[in-house]
C-alpha cells in the first residue's frame, strides 16, 4: 500500500475560519496539501515536509490528538507507473493552523485558496475526503 501524509490547514480570518485547498494540475481535483512518504519518514514528518513543499508554509502548529486517514484506490492514468502492488493508497491527515494566510502554490497545483467550510465541502470531489474534513471540523469544535 502506498503511504502518504497531508495537512488540513486553517487560519482564523476576520470573516471566519478558512481552510486551504489546492487543485492538482494533472487531474484537476481539489484537496489538501499531501504527498508520499520518503524513505525513513513517519507520517507527521512527511505531512510537514509536503506542506512546506506545496505551500511554503513552515510554521504551522499542529492540533494535538488529531490524526485521521483515508484509504482508497486512486484512478491511475497513462504513464502513472508508481502504483503499489495492491493499488491502494493510505493518506494520514493532520490538522494545522497558521496565523498568516500567506502561502505559495507549488507547480503541482494550478489553483488554490482559503475557503469557508461550506466551500471546502462543495469543492471536494470524493466522499471519503469530505468525511476526513468533517472529522477535522468536529475536532476543532473541541478546541
Amino acid at each position: 500500500m502506498e503511504e502518504a501524509a497531508g495537512t488540513i490547514l486553517f487560519h482564523d480570518a476576520p470573516e471566519g475560519r478558512r481552510f486551504l485547498l489546492l487543485r492538482n494540475r494533472r487531474h484537476g481535483t481539489w484537496g489538501f496539501p499531501k504527498g508520499k512518504l520518503e524513505t525513513g519518514e513517519d507520517h507527521a514528518t512527511a505531512a510537514r515536509r509536503e506542506l512546506a513543499e506545496e505551500t511554503g508554509v513552515v510554521d504551522a502548529t499542529f492540533v494535538p490528538d488529531f490524526e485521521t486517514q483515508s484509504i482508497y484506490v486512486p484512478k491511475r492514468r497513462d504513464g502513472d507507473d508508481d502504483a503499489d502492488d495492491d493499488g491502494k493508497k493510505r493518506v494520514v491527515y493532520f490538522l494545522g493552523s497558521v496565523t498568516s494566510p500567506a502561502f505559495r502554490r507549488s507547480d503541482e497545483h494550478d489553483a488554490g485558496g482559503w475557503m469557508s467550510p461550506e466551500e471546502v465541502v462543495a469543492m471536494l470531489q470524493f466522499e471519503d475526503l469530505r468525511r476526513v474534513f468533517r472529522e477535522a471540523l468536529r475536532r476543532l469544535r473541541r478546541v
